[in-house]
C-alpha cells in the first residue's frame, strides 16, 4: 500500500490519503467504518513506515511463537481497529488526518513485553522489547503522533495476554 501512496504522492496530500482510507479529523459515519482498518495500511512517509516495520520485526516473531498465528492476527486486527476508534475519539479539528498501524503494533509490542517474562525469553530479548516500548511511548508525546492509538494498542495487548493462554505448540526454548 505504501507503494500506491508513493505513486500518488499521498504522504504530501491529505486529500489523497483520505481517498485511500485515512481517518478524517471530523469523524466518520457508519458507512465509512472500513476506514477503521484501512487507515492502518497507510503511512505518513518513510520514517513512519520504518518505525512500524522495526516494531513489527522486534515484537512480531516472538509473540507469534508464544500465542500462535491465529491469536497474533486477532491481536493485530483488534489493535488496528480499536486504535482507529481511539484516534477518532481523541482527534480535535476537522483539518487533521490520521494514518498508520500504531495501535496494532503497540498491541503486539506490549503483549510481547508482558509475555516475555513468562515464556523463558532471553534477557536480551526482554530488554530489547522493554526498551523499544519505552522509546515508543516517549515518541508518542511528540506533536502529530497518535498517543491515543498507542495507549489503546497497549490495552489490547494486555487484554490478549490475559485472555489467551500460551500456544499449545509453544516450546520452552529461548527465543
Amino acid at each position: 500500500m505504501f507503494i500506491v501512496e508513493l505513486v500518488f504522492h499521498a504522504p504530501e496530500h491529505q486529500d489523497v490519503l483520505l481517498r485511500l482510507g485515512a481517518l478524517p479529523g471530523a469523524g466518520i459515519t457508519l458507512t465509512q467504518s472500513w476506514r477503521l482498518l484501512a487507515h492502518a495500511l497507510l503511512h505518513a512517509g518513510w520514517w513512519h513506515i520504518a518505525l512500524n516495520t522495526a516494531l513489527l520485526l522486534i515484537a512480531g516473531p516472538p509473540l507469534e511463537q508464544w500465542l500462535g498465528r491465529g491469536a497474533w492476527i486477532v491481536t493485530v486486527m483488534l489493535g488496528a481497529v480499536l486504535g482507529g476508534v481511539a484516534t477518532l475519539l481523541a482527534q480535535h479539528g476537522a483539518g487533521s488526518v490520521s494514518v498508520g498501524a500504531s495501535g496494532a503494533f503497540f498491541a503486539l509490542l506490549f503483549a510481547a513485553c508482558l509475555l516475555s517474562g513468562t515464556r523463558n525469553a532471553s534477557f536480551g530479548l526482554r530488554r530489547r522489547l522493554w526498551i523499544t516500548l519505552t522509546i515508543g511511548l516517549a515518541y508518542s508525546f511528540m506533536p502529530g503522533v497518535g498517543l491515543a492509538a498507542h495507549l489503546d494498542g497497549m490495552a489490547v495487548g494486555a487484554a490478549v495476554t490475559r485472555a489467551r493462554p500460551a500456544h499449545r505448540r509453544f516450546k520452552e526454548e529461548t527465543v
